[in-house]
C-alpha cells in the first residue's frame, strides 16, 4: 500500500451532492473561474503572443470565433502549447501554412479528440462533411443547372419555330390581332393624327412602339354605306403580348446560333464554376446548412462554426500530418500552399514534379489568380483531354471582366501552348476580351495581346475588325509573330483605312480581295505600288489607276466609281479618252458630279461617238470634252435634243481652233451654219470674228441681215462676205453700216451712182468725209443727192460748202447753194464759202450784203454805211475781207494785233 499524505484537493463543484461534500473535507474555499465566453478572446490572444504569432496574422474575428468555444484556462493553456508544437513541427523545413487554420484545427483536436483521431483515419462527422462536398455540389446543380438548361432549350425551341419570320411579319400578326379583337372593318390605325396601313407600322420599328405604348387604339373603319368613320377603342397589350409571346419571340430572333453557342458555353462554366467552390463558399453561397445533407452529419456547433468559416476544408491534411519530399519537391509544396493560400508567386516560378503538383489541385484552388503559372499553364494545355476542367478553370481566371491580362501577354511570349490558350481565350468571347484588351493599361503589354488574338483567332469580331482595320501597319510590323499565311488570312476581309507597302505580298493581298478603304491615301499607296512610281494625291486619277492594269484593281474603282471621285485630284486635268468617256457614261454618278470633276480636261473625245444619251453628249459639249472640228460642230447641230446654249458657247470656247481651219462638209451644213453662225448675234464678237475665214460663203439679200449687229456687218464686209447688189443694197440701207457697205465698195458704188442710194443725210455726211474718193468724185456724189436730204443736216451743209469752196460751186442751183449756207452751223466753212462765192461770181453789192446777212452777227455791220467793224484775225475773216476789197465793197481792211479792222463805205 502506497500512502500519500495529501493536504490539499481541486475538486469540482458537481463532484458531490448537496452536503456530501463537506463529510470529506474540513475546510473549503472558492476558487473563481479566470476565463470565460467574454474574456477568452483576450486570453487567448495573450497567450499567442508568447509563443510568437504576431498581433494581426490570425484576425481578432476569427480568434473571437474560436476563443468562444474555450472557456478552461487549462484548455487554452493546452491548445495554445500544441498550436506551437505543430506550427514548429509543420514548418520547420520553411513550409507556409494557414496559421488560423492550424489554430482551429487544435482547438477542434483539444474539444473532440476522438473525432480528431478518426480524421486521420478518413472517418468522422468532419470527414464526413468534407466528403460530402461533391454531393453538395450536385445538390446545387441540380436545382441550378436544370433550370437554366430548360430556358435556353425553351429559347432554341422558339427560335428554331420563328427564325423563318421576320421581325416586320411578327409585328404584323399582333396588328392583325388587335384588328380581329376590335372586330370592326379595320383600314387602318392612326397615330399621332396620322393614318397608317398595318404595313406601313409593321415594317417601321418606331411606328410600332409607339402604336403599342398607348392603350387607347385610334383607327379608320368602314362603316354603313361604305362610309369611312374614325373610331377610338382601348385595348389591352400586355394581354395580346402574352397570348402571343411577342416580346420574347422578337428578342429569340435577334439571337443567332453564335448567341446560343454563347449560352451553352456559359451554361458549362456555371457548371465548373459550383464544381469550383470551396466547401465553405458552396454551404454559405447556396444556404446548404439547412439541408437534410447538411443536418444529418450531426456536426457539434463547434465543428459547424469551423466548418462555415473555412477554418476547417478541404486542405486539412496539410494540418494534421508532416510533409514528405517524396511526392513533390519543397518548392512545389510552396507553390501550392501559395495557391491554397491565395498568394501570387511570379508566373515563371518553375514547378519541378508538374503531373505531381497537378494530382494535389482541388478545384477551389483556382478561385483566385495564384493559381497563374506559365509551366502549370504549358502542361494543362498540352493535356487538356486528360484535364479539360483544370485546363477550363484556369482559363476563365484570365476570361472575367478584369482579368489579369498581364499574364497572358507575358505568356504569349514565355509560354509553349500560346495556340490552345489564345484560341480558347478568343473563343471565350468575339468582343468582350478584345474590349478587355483593348483598356488595358500597359503598351507594351496591349500590343503582344493584340498581336496574339491576331495570331490564333478563327474569325475578328466587330471591334477587333475595327481596329485592325484602323491599323494596317500594326500587322505589316509583324509579319514574321505572326505568320505571312495567317496575315494574309487576316488581311483578306475588312476594309483597311491606311494602307502601306512595307510588305508588297500582304499589299498585294488587300488589292486582290478589295478589303480597303477607297481614300486618297490608299489610292495612292496601291498606285504607286502597281505602277512603280510615286503617285501624289495631286495626280490621282481614273486614267492613273487603269493604267496599272491591274484587273482586280481597276474594276473595284470602277464599280465604286461614286466613291473614288472624290480622291481623284481636281487639279490634274489629263485623264484620257476612255476615262472620260466611262465618267461621262457612268449612271451612278450625278450631272452635277461629271460636271465639277471633267471640266477643262487636256485630252479630249474625238468625237461624240460612244457617249450613250443625248443627255450625255450635251454635257460633254458643255464642258468642252470634244475635240473642236466643224464636224463635230455638225453632228451636235444636228442632235435631236441639243442646246441651243451649250451648241454656242462651245463654238465660242474653240472658236480659235476652229477658224484655223476651213468649214469641212456637205453644201447644205456649210450653208445652214453660216447663215445660223454669222447671220445672227448669237455668238460673241471675238468668236464671230475668228471663225468667219471658215466658210467661203456670201450673203446677198439675206433678210438676217437687218438684225445684225453694226459690228458683224462691218466684220463681214471687211472679209468680202457682203457683195455690192442690189439686194444687198436694199436690205444695208435699212441698218447703221449701210455707209461702210458703200465706201466698201466705193469703185461700184461711184460707178453705179444714184441718187437712191443716198437714204438719209449721216450716209452722205460718211461718204463725202471718207478719203475713198477724190475731190472731184465727192463734188460728182455731191450733184446726185437729192436735195432735201442735202439741206436734212447742218454737218451735211458744212460738208457740202467746203467740197464746192475747193472745187466747182456751180455744181448746185444757187438757191440750193443758199439754203445750204443758211443750214452750215460752221462759222469758218460759212465765212470761207461766202468769200468764194464773191470771188467766183459776179456780185453787185446787194447780192453781198445778202450774202453778209445770211452770216449775221458783226459781218451784217459791215452792210452799213461808214461802219467800222473789227473782226478776229484767222483765215477765214482774212479770205472774207480780200474778197470784199476786191468787189470794192469796203473802204479797207487792215490786220494788227490778231485782229481784222474793216472799214465801210458811204
Amino acid at each position: 500500500m502506497i500512502y500519500i499524505s495529501l493536504n490539499h484537493f481541486a475538486v469540482k463543484d458537481d463532484m458531490f451532492i448537496n452536503e456530501e461534500r463537506t463529510k470529506f473535507f474540513d475546510y473549503i474555499t472558492t476558487v473563481i473561474p479566470v476565463i470565460n465566453p467574454s474574456n477568452s478572446k483576450s486570453k487567448l490572444k495573450e497567450a499567442l503572443e508568447k509563443v510568437g504569432v504576431e498581433n494581426g496574422v490570425i484576425k481578432d474575428g476569427d480568434l473571437a470565433d474560436m476563443a468562444f468555444f474555450i472557456q478552461d484556462m487549462r484548455i487554452l493553456t493546452n491548445i495554445v502549447n500544441e498550436f506551437s508544437q505543430y506550427k514548429e513541427k509543420l514548418t520547420e523545413k520553411g513550409q507556409k501554412l494557414n496559421l488560423t487554420k492550424l489554430l482551429a484545427m487544435i482547438v477542434y483536436k483539444n474539444y473532440h479528440p476522438k473525432d480528431f483521431a478518426l480524421l486521420h483515419k478518413r472517418a468522422g462527422k468532419i470527414y464526413s462533411c468534407i466528403q460530402a462536398k461533391p454531393l453538395f455540389i450536385q445538390m446545387v446543380l441540380d436545382e441550378r443547372i436544370p433550370a437554366l438548361k430548360n430556358a435556353l432549350d425553351k429559347d432554341y425551341k422558339l427560335y428554331e419555330e420563328n427564325k423563318h419570320l421576320k421581325e416586320c411579319e411578327l409585328r404584323l400578326i399582333y396588328l392583325f390581332k388587335v384588328r380581329d379583337l376590335i372586330n370592326d372593318n379595320v383600314i387602318n390605325f392612326r397615330i399621332n393624327d396620322k393614318s397608317y396601313s398595318f404595313e406601313q407600322i409593321a415594317n417601321d420599328e418606331g411606328l410600332f412602339n409607339e402604336f403599342v405604348a398607348y392603350d387607347t387604339v385610334h383607327y379608320m373603319h368602314l362603316a354603313y354605306y361604305s362610309h369611312i368613320a374614325e373610331t377610338s377603342r382601348d385595348i389591352n397589350h400586355q394581354r395580346i403580348n402574352q397570348s402571343m409571346n411577342l416580346n420574347q419571340r422578337l428578342a429569340i430572333l435577334n439571337n443567332p446560333d453564335e448567341t446560343f453557342k454563347c449560352r451553352k458555353l456559359q451554361l458549362q462554366r456555371e457548371r465548373i464554376k459550383v464544381q469550383s467552390y470551396t466547401l465553405r463558399t458552396l454551404i454559405g453561397k447556396y444556404k446548404l446548412g439547412g439541408s437534410p445533407l447538411y443536418k444529418n452529419l450531426d456536426l457539434s456547433e463547434m465543428m459547424d462554426v469551423f466548418i462555415r468559416r473555412g477554418f476547417i476544408d478541404e486542405e486539412y491534411y496539410d494540418y494534421i500530418s508532416y510533409f514528405y519530399e517524396g511526392m513533390m519537391s519543397l518548392a512545389d509544396r510552396d507553390l501550392l500552399l501559395s495557391i491554397k493560400r491565395n498568394i501570387s508567386k511570379e508566373y515563371t516560378y518553375h514547378i519541378d514534379r508538374i503531373e505531381n503538383f497537378v494530382e494535389e489541385l482541388l478545384p477551389y484552388m483556382f478561385e483566385s489568380n495564384a493559381i497563374l503559372n506559365n509551366d502549370l499553364l504549358d502542361f494543362l494545355a498540352k493535356h487538356s483531354s486528360r484535364y479539360e476542367d483544370n485546363f477550363n478553370l484556369i482559363m476563365y481566371r484570365l476570361e472575367t471582366e478584369n482579368a489579369p491580362l498581364d499574364f497572358l501577354a507575358q505568356y504569349y511570349a514565355l509560354g509553349k501552348e500560346q495556340s490552345k490558350v489564345f484560341k480558347h481565350y478568343v473563343d471565350w468571347d468575339k468582343e468582350q476580351p478584345w474590349n478587355a484588351i483593348d483598356l488595358w493599361h500597359n503598351a507594351e503589354e496591349q500590343n503582344q495581346l493584340r498581336e496574339g488574338w491576331l495570331k490564333y483567332s478563327e474569325n475578328l469580331g466587330d471591334n477587333s475588325q475595327e481596329w485592325l482595320n484602323q491599323h494596317f501597319d500594326f500587322i505589316t510590323e509583324r509579319v514574321d509573330s505572326i505568320g505571312l499565311n495567317r496575315c494574309k488570312h487576316l488581311v483578306a476581309t475588312g476594309c483597311f483605312k491606311l494602307l502601306n507597302e512595307k510588305n508588297s505580298e500582304l499589299l498585294r493581298c488587300v488589292i486582290d480581295n478589295c478589303t480597303y478603304e477607297i481614300n486618297v491615301h490608299n489610292l495612292c499607296v496601291i498606285t504607286s505600288s502597281l505602277q512603280k512610281e510615286n503617285v501624289t494625291p495631286e495626280k490621282l486619277n481614273l486614267s492613273r489607276i487603269v493604267a496599272t492594269k491591274y484587273t482586280c484593281f481597276v474594276d473595284f474603282i470602277r464599280n465604286n466609281i461614286v466613291k473614288a471621285l472624290p480622291c481623284f485630284s481636281v487639279q490634274c486635268k489629263d485623264e484620257t479618252q476612255d476615262s472620260i468617256l466611262f465618267l461621262l457614261n457612268n449612271g451612278l454618278l450625278s450631272l452635277e458630279e461629271k460636271k465639277n470633276y471633267l471640266c477643262r480636261q487636256i485630252n479630249l473625245l474625238i468625237s461624240s461617238e460612244g457617249i450613250k444619251t443625248d443627255e450625255l453628249i450635251t454635257l460633254a459639249y458643255q464642258l468642252f470634252l470634244i475635240t473642236p472640228t466643224w464636224n463635230n460642230v455638225v453632228v451636235y447641230y444636228h442632235c435631236k435634243h441639243k442646246d441651243q446654249d451649250t451648241y454656242i458657247k462651245y463654238i465660242e470656247y474653240y472658236a480659235w481652233r476652229l477658224g484655223k481651219s476651213n468649214f469641212m462638209g456637205s453644201e447644205a451644213d456649210c450653208q445652214t451654219l453660216f447663215r445660223d453662225l454669222l447671220g445672227t448675234n448669237l455668238l460673241e464678237i471675238k468668236a464671230y470674228k475668228s471663225i468667219i475665214g471658215s466658210f467661203d460663203k456670201q450673203f446677198d439679200g439675206d433678210e438676217r441681215l437687218k438684225n445684225l449687229e453694226i459690228e458683224r456687218l462691218k466684220v463681214l464686209l471687211s472679209h468680202s462676205k457682203l457683195p455690192f447688189s442690189d439686194k444687198n443694197t436694199a436690205l444695208l440701207k435699212e441698218t447703221d453700216a449701210y455707209a461702210d457697205y458703200l465706201l466698201f465698195h466705193h469703185l461700184a458704188f461711184f460707178e453705179n451712182k444714184q441718187s437712191s442710194y443716198f437714204t438719209k443725210a449721216e450716209v452722205a455726211e460718211k461718204v463725202l468725209s471718207s478719203n475713198k474718193f477724190t475731190l472731184e468724185q465727192k463734188r460728182e456724189l455731191v450733184s446726185v443727192i437729192p436735195e432735201n436730204i442735202l439741206l436734212d443736216s447742218p454737218m451735211l451743209a458744212n460738208i457740202v460748202l467746203d467740197i464746192l469752196s475747193k472745187s466747182d460751186m456751180s455744181t448746185l442751183k444757187e438757191n440750193t447753194i443758199i439754203e445750204l449756207l443758211q443750214r452750215a452751223d460752221n462759222k469758218g466753212k460759212r465765212v470761207r464759202f461766202v468769200a468764194s462765192m464773191i470771188d467766183s461770181f459776179d456780185y453787185d453789192f446787194s447780192k453781198i450784203e445778202e450774202l453778209l446777212q445770211i452770216l449775221g452777227g458783226k459781218y451784217q455791220e459791215i452792210t452799213k454805211a461808214f461802219s467800222r467793224v473789227t473782226l478776229t484775225g484767222n483765215d477765214w475773216n482774212t479770205s472774207l475781207a480780200l474778197a470784199l476789197s476786191r468787189k470794192g465793197f469796203i473802204s479797207y481792211s487792215k490786220s494788227e494785233d490778231g485782229k481784222i479792222r474793216i472799214s465801210t463805205k458811204n
